[in-house]
């Protein structure tokens, strides 16, 4: 059985707006969906570079099928049970951000770069004096963002509207406020560019989130019925339920 690849779902070539730091079953089956959506109605022309930020894990299935996977919402619509199956085609690009840090780091230079999703755990926002500025790249998430961002203002020479939108996911509260006292933190740490703080402060917007979609992830057992219907083998098959809600908190980005 043919493998799911671009030649089968025909994806529309966009620029890379979003750079997403996480991987698994519930930012695809979430962020990267209603992005793909979006994408379809015309109200959004981006594409995703995924990022795997932790050396566990391998993105080999992303790169034999083209990043494309087929994500199945399940559920009921006005009392009718559905299954609706598609091909989402929203991410461009995955890169793991130790094996590939070079190629991680030049997203931070991409001029069509607006928005940093994130769903790294709960765990995952946290300040850790321990790391380090020199480490290519920091093992902390937030120490990852903050070396990445710098990257980008030094590189853009500090431009106000070079700055980004970061949207974390992780399921804490105040994530984006605590995620952005995490880059001040490591900025005052590692004795960066004093204009580098204000950068962040004037030109980048972190929004505190809430979301909400039950995602069961890779089906298993029924995996191979579901290629059958399909008509093609999909290792990155994803279910979730049709219900979904993402609350992003900040008037400034709503036109956005």
């Amino acid at each position: 059985m043919e493998v799911l690849n671009k030649e089968i779902s025909k994806p529309v070539d966009r620029p890379i707006k979003v750079l997403q730091f996480g991987e698994g079953n519930f930012l695809r089956a979430f962020v990267d969906h209603m992005i793909d959506v979006a994408n379809e109605e015309k109200v959004f022309h981006g594409n995703i570079a995924i990022v795997k930020p932790i050396a566990y894990g391998s993105l080999e299935a992303f790169h034999r099928q083209e990043n494309q996977y087929t994500l199945s919402l399940r559920g009921k619509e006005d009392n009718e049970a559905k299954i609706v199956n598609r091909v989402i085609t929203s991410i461009g690009d995955a890169v793991c951000s130790i094996e590939e840090y070079d190629k991680y780091t030049g997203y931070g230079r991409l001029d069509t770069l607006r928005f940093i999703i994130s769903n790294t755990t709960e765990s995952g926002i946290v300040y850790d004096e321990t790391d380090s500025f020199t480490s290519c790249p920091p093992k902390t998430f937030p120490g990852k963002l903050t070396k990445l961002l710098y990257e980008r203002y030094t590189y853009f020479k500090g431009e106000k509207d070079k700055g980004l939108i970061i949207i974390p996911c992780e399921l804490i509260e105040n994530n984006g406020g605590t995620l952005k006292e995490c880059i001040f933190r490591y900025a005052y740490q590692w004795n960066l560019d004093s204009g580098f703080a204000d950068w962040v402060q004037e030109a980048c917007i972190f929004c505190n989130t809430l979301v909400d979609r039950i995602v069961t992830g890779y089906p298993g057992e029924e995996a191979a019925g579901i290629w059958k219907d399909l008509g093609y083998q999909d290792d990155l098959l994803d279910v979730c339920e049709i219900f979904g809600l993402w609350v992003i908190e900040s008037e400034k980005i709503r036109k956005e």
